[in-house]
């Protein structure tokens, strides 16, 4: 990202009659707008079908976001991780450098006996450099992920299912996401979902049915469902889910608070995008609960139009203060990616609580689109808000105005004086 050159404006700016100081400070807030927190890291997640003896090269990004001089370390965690070889353990950042590529290997081995999913967390942790050069101590250092999944196929027919909710105000209706995949070998004909939302006192409130989807071994899909709340009342409640599919049945279920967020979400946009770099998503929320909430942090899972994930990024961690607003900030590098419609899960992540919302991020070649869809059908379309640099060369601007016209005020009075 091209910064923009403050020292190459200042000299021009006459200061006449006007308090340098309050010019000063302004152009430095106007400066704190364009800093960002953290090291960060993309893409989240790469998902691997396996496949015997399969090598593959996966590449991945590293971003200093606060462009300073430091270290980073990198290794493997998970089982599973004598499969992953990474080509550098440790990078030296400059405060110059803004991204870094660097890659792994997978290398497969000829069977995997036990079936399913593994996780492996590739991670990159920031090691400060001291004004010696010596590197300081990592145990509280920032650290993110780059996660690398596996699926192992289970022989026949096996169906991964579980819940996500997009939760709404008090009487709102949620919307349920229900992702399934095939993770056999075979096909299967008809699967559908049969999600009970169990209430606080511990009985079965309502039943709904999604509709009738097939599958073919590696598929995944998600399925979709509505509840309608306006009878009920604001609470703790369950969502007990059974996917059939073939004669078989896959369970999962999760608890969810309906009218009771404590973290809103207020806004998602992206601006000053071009399809090919580097998407800055800004998510504004707000605490609405009576105490201060620490390490909040936001995630974001975008699908295509088979509801495989394209790519799943993270932002750092925000400690928020009562009733106050704060922007959570996660990047999405779009090299590669297509234009089109994508299916966004944000996941707003604090205590031991998620307030989930699903998106639709309409990526053009100069702009993406954020609309929240569900049941309410609130659209957020992208804000036509200034970009960092415009907003401080606008600032500068506005600031010479106000100069010239205190100079030019000052030379009139002058003048009448003699």
């Amino acid at each position: 990202m091209k910064k923009f050159q403050l020292e190459k404006i200042i000299p021009y700016i006459r200061l006449g009659k006007m308090n340098n100081k309050l010019l000063i400070w302004a152009i430095v807030l106007l400066i704190s707008i364009n800093l960002v927190n953290a090291i960060g890291i993309s893409p989240g997640r790469t998902t691997i079908d396996f496949k015997p003896n399969l090598e593959q090269e996966v590449e991945f990004k590293v971003f200093n976001n606060e462009h300073k001089d430091m270290n980073v370390i990198f290794y493997v965690e998970g089982e599973l991780n004598n499969t992953v070889y990474l080509t550098d353990s440790i990078s030296k950042f400059a405060a110059t450098d803004d991204v870094k590529l660097f890659k792994y290997k997978v290398k497969l081995p000829n069977d995997i006996k036990k079936p399913g999913a593994y996780d492996l967390n590739i991670v990159a942790r920031e090691v400060p450099i001291t004004k010696s050069g010596e590197a300081v101590s990592v145990g509280a250092t920032a650290a993110v992920v780059t996660q690398l999944k596996i699926l192992v196929p289970y022989p026949g027919k096996f169906v991964e299912a579980s819940i996500r909710v997009s939760e709404t105000g008090l009487n709102g209706p949620i919307t349920f996401i229900i992702p399934i995949r095939n993770l056999g070998t075979q096909t299967i004909v008809r699967a559908e979902g049969i999600l009970d939302i169990i209430g606080p006192t511990n009985e079965k409130i309502d039943t709904i049915k999604t509709e009738v989807v097939s599958l073919q071994a590696g598929e995944a899909t998600q399925l979709k469902v509505t509840w309608d709340t306006s009878k009920f009342n604001a609470g703790k409640y369950l969502a007990k889910l059974a996917v059939t599919y073939d004669g078989e049945v896959a369970n999962a279920e999760m608890v969810f608070n309906y009218g009771q967020a404590l973290i809103e979400v207020l806004d998602v946009y992206v601006k000053d995008f071009k399809l090919g770099q580097i998407a800055k998503f800004n998510i504004l929320v707000q605490n609405k609960f009576s105490e201060d909430i620490n390490d909040v942090f936001a995630t974001m899972d975008f699908l295509n139009e088979k509801g495989d994930l394209v790519i799943s990024i993270k932002s750092a961690s925000e400690d928020i203060k009562v009733g106050a607003k704060e922007e959570l900030v996660a990047f999405w590098d779009t090299a590669g990616v297509k234009e089109g419609t994508y299916d966004a899960i944000l996941k707003i992540n604090y205590l031991d609580k998620v307030t989930e919302k699903e998106l639709k991020a309409i990526v053009g070649l100069n702009s993406i689109q954020i609309d929240f869809v569900g049941a309410t059908a609130r659209a957020i379309a992208v804000k036509s808000a200034l970009s960092n640099n415009s907003l401080l060369m606008f600032g500068i601007f506005v600031l010479v105005i106000i100069n010239i016209a205190w100079f030019v005020y000052f030379k009139r009075k002058t003048k009448k004086k003699s």
